[in-house]
């Protein structure tokens, strides 16, 4: 019995790591990377044509570069920080929108509702885990 509760308890501090280690490096792409993920997923989700595809990765890679730039740049004044963010995120919005059929405009902000509510859902997450 005691080599069995020591077997669980290594496996489960190698599952942690094993974690701990995915989230790195989903928070350590580049932004093309990031503008590729967001855009494939689009994609897939919108039934994007071709030409929509391209379009909507331009505004995915700008909208990535421009954050990136944000989070080394301003690390100090976060409120500040998170005010251009929503702005960057609120341009690229209205660009794509001008791509994006209306079906694909509906379906695009039931997603963005869907995100913030795992976001939400998330972050309470993580503060009853601070307490």
């Amino acid at each position: 019995m005691k080599k069995l509760m020591i077997t669980a308890s290594l496996l489960c501090g190698l599952l942690s790591v094993g974690y701990s280690q995915d989230a790195r490096e989903k928070q350590n792409k580049t932004p093309k990377e990031r503008a590729q993920r967001t855009t494939d997923a689009m994609e897939k989700k919108l039934n994007l044509t071709a030409d929509q595809k391209s379009k909507v990765y331009e505004i995915n890679l700008d909208r990535a570069k421009k954050m990136n730039d944000l989070r080394t740049a301003d690390k100090a004044d976060r409120t500040r920080r998170m005010d251009k963010q929503k702005k960057l995120m609120d341009d690229g919005d209205q660009k794509l929108n001008k791509i994006l059929n209306a079906d694909q405009q509906k379906s695009y902000q039931e997603s963005k509702i869907q995100m913030k509510e795992r976001a939400k859902k998330h972050y309470e997450g993580q503060k009853r885990k601070d307490l």
